[in-house]
């Protein structure tokens, strides 16, 4: 089932996974990486996928420390060079991990500002002119990306009972059935057994 029309992966939602090289929510599969963790890799592109929301507080922590270390580092210069070289070091480490959240979020909400400046209609069209297209499939990938989508339960549980059946909605694989099949044979009349 193409085209899932419930979703519109070409429509910014800051708590969906996004990839900024497809600028879509594309689907994506779930990878374990060495350390344990799970990472998202893009279906399309096969990048690693982020939220937003996730970006903001590493990427202020990453900045503000790199600020203190500066600041140490300029208040123990009469100490030698040694100490003062170091955090300068770090400093820059922790500026360049924040200047890379930086840099993804800079180019979401560039992201987020061109969309905002498309109707609805041309929103719809830009997500079947996709190069990535949903489709339904049974598995917990499908369902994490599919559920960010919806706010509620209810929504999101009427939305899988649609689906549910091979992908396809419910009724789609469905045959008319013969409305007696199935129903075992009623007994017979009282009638009937007194002959």
């Amino acid at each position: 089932m193409k085209n899932i029309p419930e979703i519109n992966h070409c429509i910014p939602s800051p708590d969906a996974w996004w990839c900024c090289d497809c600028k879509a929510h594309t689907g994506f599969n779930m990878v374990r990486q060495a350390d344990g963790k799970a990472a998202r890799k893009c279906k399309l592109c096969d990048r690693g996928m982020f939220k937003i929301g996730d970006f903001q507080w590493p990427k202020a922590m990453a900045l503000w420390f790199a600020k203190l270390l500066v600041v140490l580092g300029l208040l123990m210069a009469w100490t030698g060079w040694e100490l003062p070289a170091a955090l300068g070091g770090a400093a820059a480490l922790f500026g360049f991990v924040g200047w890379s959240f930086h840099y993804f979020t800079r180019k979401w909400f560039a992201w987020c500002k061109s969309q905002e400046r498309k109707t609805e209609r041309q929103l719809e069209q830009e997500a079947l002119d996709h190069p990535f297209q949903p489709e339904y499939e049974s598995s917990p990938d499908f369902h994490e990306w599919a559920g960010q989508f919806f706010d509620s339960v209810s929504r999101w549980k009427k939305f899988r009972r649609k689906y549910e059946q091979d992908g396809k909605p419910a009724g789609e694989n469905e045959e008319t059935a013969d409305p007696t099949e199935g129903v075992p044979p009623s007994p017979p009349s009282v009638d009937l057994l007194d002959d």
